[in-house]
């Protein structure tokens, strides 16, 4: 039996802010396009259950200071120190660039943010950010992903959901498309002009996580498997989440609340802040080095029990 065969110009692998975004972006650039899902669209991966925090250089400041000094130069060299200044030059200075235009575009789709009464972004101060920069989405993440939802939608996307992409098809050293699986497990090609893998995520590979237990790095194996070159695949990120009741929960973790002035305690009462960055300002910290500063407590006699208070 012949194997069902589609075509577009542009393919697009994942489910998330990333692969929404691909895919409007080629949509809107007059390419028909095709994007394969192996959750469900505006429910799947990371995405839905992050803050919703988007750090951008506009310098309209917080409640408390309005405007506050801020430019891509100062964004990127946060962005460098935090990382310990191993981070790929040329992209922290793309993603410095880019980050003012990208919520604002946002924005045009119909994203809502919080704003202060002068009609300005009001901005958060997220970890390991020098000024408030965190724009907050109304809704978090979720409203993010719903809006990018609709738009693919409306814009004419072909979406593709619950299916198994299994391998990138190649013509020569090119990739021509992806073999894969349909919803009924009937197995179909989709040959493309350009293919976008866009699921990266490997969360889903450990035992505790905040993210989605189906990213286990599907996305990163098709594009290993047909030759595409792998980066930094020992950097994934990890931040601290809630446990209620003896349940972790998987949501966005501590940023939210510590960009609003939440004060991380061990079980005697310090503040982790104070004890292990007695120099840095609370907002400068970055997400890893709180996560060092609690596995270290955590590792200790007093520090087995860590609170949370604003």
């Amino acid at each position: 039996m012949a194997i069902e065969k589609e075509h577009c110009d542009v393919l697009v692998i994942g489910g998330g802010i990333a692969a929404l975004c691909a895919a409007i972006s080629a949509r809107d650039s007059g390419a028909s396009v095709t994007l394969l899902n192996k959750g469900i669209t505006g429910q799947s991966g990371s995405s839905p259950k992050a803050a919703g925090i988007l750090a951008a250089p506009f310098g309209h400041g917080n409640s408390e200071q309005r405007p506050w000094e801020d430019d891509a130069d100062l964004y990127a060299s946060d962005v460098l120190r935090v990382g310990k200044n191993i981070n790929d030059p040329s992209l922290v200075r793309f993603v410095a660039d880019q980050a003012a235009s990208s919520v604002r575009w946002l924005e045009g789709l119909g994203v809502n943010f919080s704003k202060a009464p002068d009609g300005g972004f009001l901005q958060l101060n997220a970890p390991g950010n020098s000024r408030p920069r965190g724009c907050s989405a109304i809704g978090g993440g979720l409203a993010i992903i719903r809006c990018l939802t609709e738009e693919v939608r409306r814009i004419g996307v072909n979406v593709l959901d619950s299916v198994k992409p299994r391998q990138l098809l190649k013509d020569g050293k090119k990739v021509s498309g992806s073999l894969f699986q349909d919803k009924n497990d009937k197995t179909k090609i989709i040959n493309s002009k350009a293919t976008i893998l866009a699921a990266g995520g490997a969360t889903g590979l450990f035992k505790y996580l905040s993210g989605d237990q189906i990213n286990t790095g599907g996305g990163l194996m098709l594009g290993l498997d047909a030759g595409a070159k792998v980066s930094n695949l020992d950097f994934i990120e990890f931040t601290l989440i809630y446990r209620v009741k003896g349940k972790p929960l998987r949501i966005a973790g501590l940023a939210p609340f510590m960009a609003r002035g939440a004060i991380l305690l061990n079980s005697r009462g310090n503040d982790l802040v104070e004890k292990y960055f007695p120099k840095s300002a609370p907002e400068t910290v970055s997400r890893a080095d709180l996560l060092f500063a609690v596995q270290n407590e955590c590792q200790t006699k007093f520090g087995r029990a860590c609170d949370v208070r604003r």
